[in-house]
């Protein structure tokens, strides 16, 4: 009711009076600025007694800001409150203020004025570009009117969102000292509000943080260049904390009159301040003082973006996984000598272990981020250039040389003899194709790294919390063409498995590689499909480097776990001897093959050297012959068997190996020796004649075996 008879004293033309008697208005800046400019057309209009008007400017308004623990609590006295510059004083040293935030209470928030920047009108810099530029070349100096105002906060929030580099510099008392400042050249640009710079010939508008642009002021806002920065000097009407409810709210009910009488309003357009309307009590009161404090808060102090437990857990786990790398390297260098290592080659075993652990040791890099102690924006600038040649390189160098061991298997084995002995299988001849590969992709890395490198760069996700992420110009570019080369290694890995899925597990290790390949691609597609979605730099830390994590080490296991297990599980299977009777088909190799079976993970994963090169059964106790029919082909494990008895008497041959080669020749001969051939039969009567339902059962067994 009360705000209601304000409203129609001003509609009649007539000053509404104080509601409390006598009216200082405490005003903390000298005149001729923004806010005494508003708080001297806020008291032509106050009616009865006259305001008085006390101007405070010492300390840039802490002091009078600071007065207000003293002032009276029964509305007699009214201070003009600025935000955020109540929210950042308190922190600043060299303020000195004596106050806290919770020692104001606001009671009303009446007008806004947007921030400028601006510089001379003699300046060589004339829009944002040249401002840009400007920051890249030459020291850049931001000025705003004091120390722990919104200027400075300004300065701070726009060298983050636009990730330039500028200094600011305080001018000594209020915001004309600002624009003289700049028309001496003492400062390269400065912050001030729209009010100061109407209707000014001298300086030029770079731009507006508003959400629109004004129609008196000829320049752009940042968000029209790109910039999600929008901000200013909220004015406000405080009493001391403690005031009591009621004079809060008639103290707000008047200001609140006073902003909708239309004569103020059209006095209050030309200055360039914009109006708003926020009483107390309120919800949009209380939510914007809250969430603005907040935000300069954070900027003053930004939380860590990934927490130092975080940090130090994945540190953890990347030496960990270093650790479980050395143990697999000393595990193979003991086992070398023994059918499960010779099977997987261990020249390719430790190229393998090389590249999972140059994968590990980047998980440990990227643990050396800001929120540790002694860490720069230089060191994360070369952590982001190492990433790329530790993880990449060493996924090029596991996964190639798994590429290459398959490829080798596929040529001796599934290509025609000719083909085979013209192959030269040698670890150094086929270590070629493993530079080879690892070569295409350093020479990326090498382009990346000289022509566009990544660099630190402060980025948001928010526009309130910040962090530095490894950036470049090029970045999305180079980074597509590496993990396209890494899908097709990858989907390689994966053909050569099921192109060998038929082979004995005694000289191929097909499932394990599989296995590594699969677990990998579900890793990376799963992280590369999640990573955008998070909205924390936590979050996707978590992802990037857990996900390297989990992926090298998911690789590590299936290559070198059931090795581990067949020494600890099943050892009596891991001997040459034990090979050479199951190649052999002996009928001692029953219980060895069950008690395989029974220990190992899952049907016919066994490990070994060359051997029989198709999926061996167990022996049944006996040799039995291998009935065919003259004109029909053998089953098909016999006939893999066949040929690849015939690539490895080729192989040893061509490779001067004779004692092998006499050896496989012995085994050839043998099972042959075991073939019984009959004619088909012409007439369906012949079923009755002796010896017609064995070879009728041999034909079965056959296609059976």
């Amino acid at each position: 009711m009360r705000q209601i008879a304000y409203m129609m004293l001003w509609i009649a033309g007539v000053g509404a009076a104080w509601p409390y008697g006598n009216f200082t208005y405490t005003v903390p800046f000298a005149k001729g600025g923004g806010s005494a400019s508003i708080a001297e057309l806020q008291a032509s209009f106050i009616g009865m007694p006259p305001t008085k008007l006390l101007y405070n400017a010492v300390n840039y308004g802490a002091t009078a800001w600071g007065n207000m623990k003293t002032d009276p609590k029964d509305g007699s006295v009214v201070t003009f409150v600025n935000l955020p510059h109540i929210y950042i004083q308190p922190y600043v040293p060299s303020v000195q203020a004596n106050y806290t935030p919770d020692d104001i209470a606001i009671a009303y928030i009446h007008s806004y004025t947007p921030l400028v920047l601006f510089v001379a009108q003699t300046s060589p810099i004339q829009t944002w570009d040249d401002f840009v530029q400007a920051c890249k070349t030459s020291d850049m100096t931001v000025s705003g009117a004091g120390s722990g105002t919104i200027f400075e906060l300004a300065t701070w929030r726009l060298q983050k969102l636009s990730r330039q580099k500028m200094r600011y510099v305080p001018a000594d008392v209020g915001a004309l000292d600002v624009v003289n400042d700049i028309l001496k050249g003492k400062v390269m640009a400065a912050f001030t509000t729209t009010p100061v710079i109407l209707n000014r010939k001298d300086i030029r508008v770079i731009a507006i943080a508003s959400e629109f642009e004004f129609p008196q002021i000829i320049g752009p806002t940042f968000k029209t260049l790109g910039i999600n920065f929008v901000d200013g000097i909220y004015r406000c009407v405080g009493l001391p904390a403690g005031t009591p409810e009621n004079v809060l709210k008639d103290v707000s009910d008047y200001f609140n009159a006073l902003n909708r009488n239309l004569t103020y309003i059209a006095a209050v357009q030309p200055t360039g301040a914009v109006q708003v309307f926020m009483d107390y009590g309120s919800k949009s009161l209380q939510q914007f003082t809250s969430t603005y404090r907040t935000l300069v808060h954070n900027t003053l102090f930004p939380p860590e973006p990934i927490s130092q437990g975080t940090l130090y857990a994945m540190f953890v786990l990347g030496s960990l996984g270093l650790l479980l790398t050395f143990a697999a390297a000393i595990f193979a260098g003991v086992y070398r000598a023994t059918p499960v290592i010779k099977s997987s080659s261990y020249f390719f075993n430790n190229i393998i272990l090389i590249g999972i652990a140059l994968a590990y040791l980047s998980v440990i890099v990227m643990s050396i981020q800001m929120p540790l102690p002694g860490v720069t924006e230089k060191t994360l600038s070369r952590v982001c250039q190492a990433i790329p040649w530790l993880l990449g390189l060493g996924f090029d160098i596991a996964f190639s040389a798994l590429i290459v061991k398959s490829y080798r298997l596929y040529r001796i084995f599934l290509f025609s003899v000719a083909s085979v002995i013209q192959f030269d299988a040698s670890n150094l001849a086929v270590l070629r194709w493993v530079v080879g590969i690892c070569g295409i992709n350093s020479l990326l890395y090498l382009v990346w790294t000289a022509q566009d490198p990544m660099t630190a760069t402060l980025t948001t996700l928010d526009d309130t919390i910040f962090y530095y992420s490894c950036e470049s110009d090029n970045t999305p570019i180079y980074l597509g063409i590496s993990l396209a080369f890494k899908y097709v290694m990858l989907i390689s890995c994966i053909f050569f498995s099921v192109k060998l899925r038929d082979l004995n597990a005694a000289m191929n290790e097909s499932k394990a590689i599989a296995a590594a390949t699969i677990s990998t691609t579900f890793v990376l597609t799963i992280c590369l499909a999640v990573y955008p979605m998070v909205s924390s730099f936590q979050g996707r830390y978590i992802i990037l480097a857990g996900g390297i994590f989990v992926g090298t080490t998911s690789c590590l296991a299936a290559l070198f776990g059931p090795k581990v297990m067949v020494v600890l599980l099943a050892p009596n299977t891991n001997s040459e001897e034990y090979l050479r009777r199951l190649m052999q088909g002996n009928d001692d190799d029953s219980a060895d093959m069950s008690s395989v079976m029974e220990k190992m993970p899952g049907p016919g994963t066994q490990t070994g050297t060359v051997g029989t090169i198709s999926r061996a059964a167990p022996a049944t106790g006996q040799k039995n012959p291998i009935y065919v029919t003259e004109g029909k082909g053998l089953a098909r494990d016999q006939r893999d068997k066949l040929n690849a008895l015939v690539r490895v008497v080729s192989s040893t041959a061509a490779s001067g190996r004779f004692a092998d080669f006499q050896r496989h020749v012995d085994v050839l001969s043998k099972f042959a020796a075991r073939l019984q051939v009959a004619k088909p039969a012409t007439s369906s009567s012949r079923q009755n004649e002796p010896g017609s339902q064995i070879l009728t059962r041999g034909a079965k067994d056959s296609r059976a075996v």
